[in-house]
């Protein structure tokens, strides 16, 4: 399809002055479907991108994410060339401990992992939204009231998980929480909790390890209680991300009574109203891939199917 907008910056321009990459394409395209944006970006290193090489081995996919998640992750890539990323992002504050701590993420993290990640977050059952607007310092509030995660990784080798859980417990108190191993009918958990309540748990089930919070939901999740997407789009990228708003609507919507607080009933209405205007989003869907040494990443916002129809 022909794109209705096309932007190309070249080599040698101010705008990529400070940028990894030497030059980028970009192009926009409608369809009655939605807006569909493609980037590649020629990078200077090409190395750095080796991390969205793409694993057809990967045994953890973003299908496994939870039927009810409003936002999906599937990672297919390197690990093992991840770690300057995450340094970069990490902060000064983890680094330090990581160096003390004499913790090589490549060594003792990164090259232990498989191919394969899936992360989901889903609406809670019973957000406190008679509360007010929450305070998006963890210090204070904690997400795990609003939000539920989950998430799955794939080891190579099961021996290592025991070893990798201890240093995790040791190392817990130096970022201001507490890890217990508690043994339960799903077999030996990892329970966290810090200042403000839960925290993110672990266990594991053979070569995969599980995480995700409240407790409750992650034992539901292992005990395959909870509904799969098995989106019928497979991910052939490295990374994907999808923002699924139709599930949001769907599951804010469901949210019962009694979680409104009293006068809720003037919040609810409003939701409802700032939903229906939104209606017509259905997903935004985020894929980003190495070719070479170009980096790809496309973005699509989907809307509904009647959006159209709707609107003539």
């Amino acid at each position: 399809n022909a794109a209705d907008l096309v932007m190309f910056v070249p080599t040698g321009s101010p705008l990529l002055m400070n940028a990894l990459a030497t030059n980028a394409w970009a192009t926009v395209s409608m369809q009655k479907e939605g807006v569909s944006i493609n980037v590649e970006a020629t990078w200077k290193a090409a190395n750095s991108l080796a991390a969205l090489n793409v694993s057809d081995s990967a045994a953890v996919k973003i299908a496994d994410a939870p039927a009810d998640a409003f936002v999906r992750m599937g990672f297919r890539g390197d690990w093992t060339k991840i770690e300057d990323l995450v340094r970069s992002i990490a902060g000064e504050r983890i680094l330090r401990v990581l160096d003390d701590e004499k913790i090589d993420l490549n060594r003792d993290v990164f090259s232990l992992l498989a191919p394969g990640l899936m992360m989901a977050l889903s609406l809670a059952e019973q957000p406190p939204i008679a509360l007010g607007m929450s305070d998006l310092n963890l210090r204070k509030t904690n997400p795990f009231s609003y939000v539920q995660l989950i998430g799955a990784i794939h080891v190579k080798s099961e021996a290592s998980i025991e070893p990798s859980i201890d240093k995790l417990v040791s190392l817990a108190p130096k970022f201001g929480a507490t890890m217990k191993k508690s043994d339960r009918p799903l077999g030996q958990f990892v329970v966290t909790s810090y200042a403000q309540g839960e925290g993110i748990h672990f266990a594991h089930q053979s070569n995969r390890i599980f995480f995700g919070a409240p407790l409750t939901r992650l034992e539901n999740i292992m005990r395959g209680t909870v509904q799969s997407s098995r989106d019928a789009k497979a991910q052939s990228e490295a990374l994907q991300i999808v923002f699924d708003f139709k599930q949001l609507a769907k599951s804010i919507r469901s949210i019962p009574e009694s979680a409104w607080g009293i006068g809720g009933f003037a919040m609810k209405a409003t939701a409802l109203r700032w939903l229906d205007a939104v209606s017509d989003l259905s997903s935004l869907t985020i894929h980003a891939n190495a070719q070479a040494q170009t980096l790809v990443v496309q973005g699509h916002l989907a809307f509904s199917s009647d959006a159209f129809t709707q609107s003539k």
